[in-house]
């Protein structure tokens, strides 16, 4: 199940971003992720705890809480509109 998950995020960063990206380079076109601010330093923030979680290649149940908690305080500022 994870290796599922992981391979469809795997695609979507590895592959549609930078395709899009292409696209838009090639057709002149403004490429918008659509993201606000708050969401992209949230977004930010993740990236830096999962690095950080991953540096010794283990995980436990705390650092898997730590990203849902920030999940769903990434979906509670998406809630509020923020």
């Amino acid at each position: 199940m994870v290796n599922i998950a992981l391979g469809a995020s795997l695609s979507t960063v590895i592959l549609t971003v930078p395709v899009m990206e292409a696209i838009s380079l090639y057709t002149g076109q403004p490429f918008i992720m659509a993201m606000t601010s708050v969401q992209t330093v949230m977004v930010t923030i993740t990236l830096i705890v999962a690095a950080i979680n991953l540096n010794d290649g283990q995980t436990n149940a705390i650092e898997g809480m730590t990203h849902f908690v920030l999940f769903a305080t990434f979906v509670m500022l998406t809630v509020l509109g923020l």
